[in-house]
């Protein structure tokens, strides 16, 4: 009877010890996951004083203008970027940053209806009007790119953007973010956009893309039309159209104002297999030594050198081993199935 209550205790001894290292390891698992959000990793010194540029992409803080209005202010979108270790200047507002992030979905969905309802009854009569096709077809080819547009933006917004399934564990999943905005880790995690309140993450990437892109050609095409038409009926009879079709232009120079460097960053992302999220993370970036002729990983800084040389930081491929040249990066980006469940977005 003993020996039975020996071998027994023995036993659950040996179960208790098990489970002691397992919770160990996952404690060292999401310990190394989430290490790029601690206050020791260059994501947490992440300068954020450089008033940069949106529309130049030249340099770090160009970029940094560009993440930030997309997200808006890091602290309230929990990204990995939001701690410092140093007070720094405020950063760049803009007047987008004083309203409640629950409308700006709002405000780009009407200003994208009075955009459509301009076209229809002002620009399309007068193209048909100067021998450029039926009414009805030009109608129909403006249709077209809003329907597109709106059917994305309602898809990229109200999708998960890819968290892990409930009841699968979810660690050490790379290229994963857990979102303070997300009960659960979100996979292939690229940023969370306010413009459509939702993650960017492994459902929803494409699609968002997609949309930078539709958003490009109407642009494009409302800049072209626009001036053309301001042109053709630039007389004073004609002064209550000349006002209206001012008053789209000058909507549609806003508004690519604001996508052309969003567009711009993300052909670069894709184009090298980085995720915003990495990019915030500073994990593929380095800085040069001239003098020495070598390269330094920016995490290997000091804060003060970090802040001092931010601008000067260079992206490195040997260190992002997810980039396979432009390519390849683009058909994964494309091509690799996403919605099997299995999928952890580590492409």
């Amino acid at each position: 009877m003993a020996s039975a209550c020996f071998l027994a205790l023995q036993q659950q001894q040996l179960v208790e010890s098990d489970s002691d290292e397992l919770l160990s390891t996952s404690a060292e698992l999401n310990e190394d996951i989430d290490s790029a959000s601690r206050p020791d990793s260059p994501s947490s010194r992440t300068h954020r004083g450089n008033n940069g540029n949106r529309n130049r992409l030249r340099t770090r803080s160009d970029v940094q203008e560009v993440i930030r209005f997309m997200e808006g202010e890091e602290e309230d979108m929990g990204s990995p970027s939001a701690k410092t270790e140093t007070e720094a200047p405020a950063a760049n507002t803009t007047c987008w940053d004083s309203i409640d992030p629950r409308l700006l979905p709002v405000i780009l969905t009407v200003s994208l209806l009075s955009s459509a309802t301009c076209w229809f009854f002002l620009q399309c009569p007068l193209l048909s009007e100067n021998g450029m096709g039926p009414l009805n077809a030009l109608r129909v080819g403006v249709a077209l790119p809003f329907v597109l547009a709106f059917g994305l933006m309602a898809f990229a917004s109200q999708v998960d953007p890819g968290m892990v399934p409930e009841g699968y564990p979810d660690l050490a999943i790379e290229r994963s973010y857990l979102s303070s905005q997300f009960p659960r880790r979100i996979r292939r995690y690229d940023h969370f956009c306010r413009w459509l309140l939702n993650g960017i993450g492994l459902y929803n990437h494409r699609e968002f893309f997609m949309l930078l892109m539709v958003f490009t050609v109407m642009v494009t095409g409302s800049l072209i039309v626009d001036v053309y038409l301001l042109a053709a009926f630039f007389r004073p009879e004609h002064w209550v159209v000349e006002c209206l079709l001012a008053a789209h232009l000058t909507y549609v120079v806003v508004f690519a104002y604001g996508l052309l460097p969003i567009v711009r960053l993300h052909v670069a992302f894709v184009s090298r297999n980085e995720l915003a999220n990495e990019w915030k993370d500073d994990l593929n970036y380095v800085v040069d030594d001239l003098e020495a002729g070598t390269s330094k990983w920016v995490g290997e800084l000091d804060i003060e050198e970090f802040n001092d040389k931010f601008d000067t930081f260079r992206y490195e491929p040997t260190r992002n081993r997810w980039d396979k040249g432009w390519p390849m990066n683009c058909y994964l980006f494309w091509c690799v199935p996403r919605w099997d469940k299995h999928q952890m977005g580590e492409f």
